[in-house]
């Protein structure tokens, strides 16, 4: 504690240890310190439970201070009750909504996100963009598709540099399958990018926030598995599918990756999963089948030039089972 009031240029630019020591005592005897010294005092303490009793000893004295209360809710576990208890006594800021607004994004509390989103101050545009995503997705959760629709659309129409990645499409396949629009879900799926964008979570540094539809990302393909019966646009769903699942869950859809090599046969995203799907159900040939399959297709677009030196590839195709 004494170090902490010693070193800081605000209460004691000095560094005069008499003033350190001074504050020390009116801290925990006097009460007559200021606001600033509590909550330096908690930011040097380790232990959480010690910062809290700090500031909660600050706040008897300074039942007003906004910087105590925010640093109190940025450690507290109890960040819901100590900010209805602000709102009640009218204390707030943006960067305690802020705070509140990442609370209540990563533990999905929709109906909070919509009473606060609103009320957030920015300046960017990419963090206008990013709020729009975020109140389509609360509607969305809460069931009311239209309105969430209306911005999902509006959001697809702008954001042409995919700023937000893929997390519109997921967003608005969802609201068109709820709104009985299969035909126009289907087709918001048939946009997407096939080689980019497969990021599944999105960040904004103005709110310091990080928004992950991972979750989202799986209900949409598993719904559309269901509805989709377009022979080429099931095997890119297939293919998107089953490379979500074995690069971001650890899964592996065989079915997909097999069903979706027969249409890209040679999209080399899809044979490495392939050969280790193979090789954990024990089937050496068929992954070795696969891996020559791989490495045959890699060298046909190389310039005629080099075709001498593959002149005896013949044999991948003409090998036996066995061999």
């Amino acid at each position: 504690y004494l170090s902490a009031l010693y070193y800081d240029e605000e209460l004691n630019p000095d560094y005069d240890i008499d003033i350190a020591k001074n504050y020390y005592r009116k801290l925990f005897k006097d009460g007559n310190s200021s606001a600033y010294a509590f909550l330096r005092l908690a930011h040097y303490t380790e232990t959480v439970s010690q910062k809290i009793k700090i500031l909660n000893k600050g706040l008897i004295q300074y039942p007003e201070s906004e910087m105590l209360y925010y640093s109190l809710i940025s450690i507290s576990d109890d960040k819901e009750c100590i900010y209805k208890k602000l709102s009640q006594k009218n204390i707030n800021s943006d960067r305690i909504r802020k705070l509140m607004f990442s609370f209540y994004l990563s533990a999905e509390n929709y109906r909070e996100i919509l009473d606060i989103i609103d009320t957030l101050e920015y300046t960017l545009n990419e963090t206008q963009l990013f709020l729009k995503l975020i109140k389509g997705v609360s509607l969305w959760r809460l069931n009311k598709y239209k309105l969430s629709f209306s911005i999902l659309k509006e959001i697809l129409e702008v954001d042409l540099s995919y700023s937000l990645e893929l997390a519109p499409h997921f967003v608005q396949i969802n609201n068109l399958i709820e709104l009985k629009k299969t035909n126009l879900a289907s087709q918001v799926f048939e946009d997407i990018p096939l080689h980019e964008h497969n990021i599944y979570s999105i960040s904004n540094s103005e709110l310091n926030v990080c928004f992950d539809f991972t979750k989202i990302v799986e209900k949409t393909l598993n719904r559309l598995a269901y509805l989709i019966t377009k022979r080429s646009l099931k095997s890119k769903l297939f293919r998107v599918r089953g490379l979500f699942y074995y690069y971001e869950k650890n899964k592996v859809k065989f079915g997909d990756l097999k069903f979706a090599r027969k249409y890209y046969g040679q999209d080399f995203e899809i044979y490495a999963p392939l050969i280790n799907c193979y090789l954990e159900k024990n089937k050496y040939v068929e992954a070795n089948r696969v891996c020559l399959d791989w490495i045959k297709n890699s060298f046909l677009p190389l310039p005629s030039k080099n075709i001498d030196y593959y002149s005896n590839y013949d044999f991948i195709t003409e090998s036996d089972e066995k061999q």
